[in-house]
């Protein structure tokens, strides 16, 4: 899988998560900001976290005040499709 295939992927995830239902109710995934936040959750270094962000990989948007800001679903979900990249589907 090419840098550009997973790119896409991410970003195709971000799109499903925007519109999954939420059972009726208005409830916005826990969001983080600031790369020192993310890379807790994550339990990575910010360092790690601002290369992600930089070459694109991590799909975090710049808040009006110039921090990062992320969803903690969208996080899970680039881990997870990075781990399969990585090692492989074992479901196959």
């Amino acid at each position: 899988m090419t840098e550009d295939q997973f790119t896409q992927i991410i970003h195709r995830l971000d799109r499903i998560l925007k519109v999954l239902p939420t059972n009726g109710h208005h409830q916005f995934p826990p969001m983080l900001e600031g790369t020192v936040m993310i890379g807790k959750y994550m339990g990575r270094h910010r360092n790690s976290v601002c290369r992600w962000i930089k070459k694109h990989k991590l799909p975090a948007h710049k808040t009006p005040n110039g921090r990062y800001m992320i969803s903690t679903q969208a996080i899970d979900a680039w881990m997870r499709a990075r781990y399969l990249v990585q090692h492989g589907d074992a479901t196959t």
